[in-house]
C-alpha cells in the first residue's frame, strides 16, 4: 500500500487523517487519539521517505522540553 495526499489529508489504504482538523477515520469512523499520538503520526507520515534518527525526533516532537 502507499501513502496518497490530496492537499491537506493523507490516505492509506482504508485510513485517512486530516491534517488542519487533527482527525484520522478508519473505514469512515473516527478514531480518537490525544494531542501527541496525532502529532507523532504526522511526523513519521511527513518523515516517510526518510531515516529519522531519536536526536532529530524528539526536539521537533517536544519543542518547548517538556
Amino acid at each position: 500500500m502507499t501513502l496518497a495526499r490530496k492537499g491537506d489529508v493523507a490516505i492509506f489504504g482504508e485510513v485517512s487523517i486530516g491534517f488542519p482538523s487533527m482527525e484520522l477515520r478508519r473505514a469512515g469512523h473516527s478514531v480518537e487519539l490525544t494531542f501527541l499520538e496525532f502529532k507523532l503520526l504526522k511526523f513519521f507520515i511527513c518523515a516517510a521517505e526518510r531515516v529519522v534518527s531519536k536526536i532529530l525526533r524528539v526536539p521537533s516532537l517536544f519543542p518547548d522540553g517538556t
